[in-house]
């Protein structure tokens, strides 16, 4: 029998994997109300926010996904006695989110993750067995990261709209002012082609991180608990 956290993952992959060329992200034919788009019945009303103006909001909704993620990774590195491979990892982090973002930070915190995610995940395949210490560390990383990852998941369909508002604000630029406005929504166009392939990537982890818990006799309710999945 499947758990919560699979019926969960599993039906907001298929909600968000269900727009036609998500992996492009094609157009939304629905705004998403309270996650960037205009409620249905704002339509109409006054002047449209461009894809410039929603920019923070992308790089914002981004961010606040990764800082759980980040959170949950150094205490699984810990978990599994990987205290120097973590506190690398906090500093990094920490250099990182301190600096105003660019393309460039965004990229670095894809390769930050992606190194901790392969170290976890090499521990898990091996079934190497959790001290006392380490199964506090992994219990603690739940909810963070069960949170990251939700967040991820919902942001998938707010990209998906600021990328089509995007690609409109550049063919409205006309041919000369095309390179000056992509450049301008460097780091949102850059953000929103990463995400399809980052959201299924973590829903994967985290399905991964909850199995390899359960199967060391851990509570792993803390992963949904925050999502109203119980």
């Amino acid at each position: 029998m499947k758990t919560n956290i699979n019926i969960f993952f599993t039906v907001m992959l298929l909600a968000v994997f269900s727009v036609p060329a998500y992996a492009g992200f094609g157009d939304l034919t629905k705004s998403v109300p309270g996650m960037g788009g205009a409620d249905k019945s704002e339509s109409g009303k006054g002047a449209s926010v461009s894809a410039e103006q929603q920019q923070e909001e992308i790089v914002k909704s981004f961010v606040s996904a990764y800082q759980d993620i980040f959170a949950a990774q150094s205490l699984l590195l810990k978990a599994f006695g990987m205290e120097d491979k973590a506190a690398s990892h906090d500093a990094d982090a920490g250099e990182i989110s301190g600096k105003s973002l660019g393309k460039e930070e965004v990229k670095k915190a894809l390769a930050l993750s992606d190194a901790a995610t392969k170290a976890i995940q090499a521990e898990i395949e091996k079934g190497a067995e959790l001290s006392a210490d380490g199964k506090k560390y992994y219990q603690a990383s739940l909810k963070p990261m069960g949170m990251g990852t939700y967040k991820l998941v919902k942001f998938g369909p707010q990209a998906s709209k600021w990328l089509s508002s995007a690609k409109n604000d550049i063919k409205a630029a006309g041919m000369m002012g095309a390179t000056k406005m992509k450049k301008k929504l460097d780091i949102g166009l850059f953000i929103a082609k990463e995400s399809p392939s980052v959201i299924k990537a973590f829903s994967t982890n985290l399905n991964s991180v909850v199995t390899y818990g359960k199967a060391q006799g851990l509570d792993t309710s803390d992963a949904n608990s925050d999502k109203g999945m119980d």
